[in-house]
C-alpha cells in the first residue's frame, strides 16, 4: 500500500469505496470508446498520491496489472468499515 498515511477523510472515502464497490473501474477500450471494465471487484487499489487520487475497485486483471504494492490489505478495508481510524 501506499506509504501515505490515511487522514479521517481517507478513511471515509475508503469505507464508502468498499460499501458501494459493485465493478472494477479500470478503464478497456469497446469499439474505440473508453468505458469502466464492469467485472465484479476483487480488490481496492490505493490511488492517492497517483493520477487516480483516490480509492477504486479493481477486478483481477486490472489489480495485478495496475495494484503493483497499491492494494489496500484487508485489515485497512475491514477497519474502514469498523469504523477504526488508526
Amino acid at each position: 500500500m501506499n506509504q501515505i498515511p490515511l487522514d479521517a477523510e481517507d478513511w471515509r472515502r475508503l469505507a464508502s469505496e468498499v460499501r458501494t464497490a459493485d465493478h472494477c473501474h479500470g478503464l478497456v477500450v469497446r469499439e474505440g470508446f473508453e468505458d469502466a471494465c464492469g467485472k465484479p471487484p476483487v480488490s481496492i487499489i490505493d490511488g492517492r498520491g497517483t493520477e487516480d487520487e483516490s480509492f477504486w475497485p479493481a477486478c483481477g486483471y486490472h489489480a495485478h496489472r495496475y495494484g503493483r504494492g497499491r492494494l489496500v490489505p484487508l485489515a485497512v478495508i475491514h477497519a474502514s468499515l469498523e469504523g477504526v481510524t488508526s
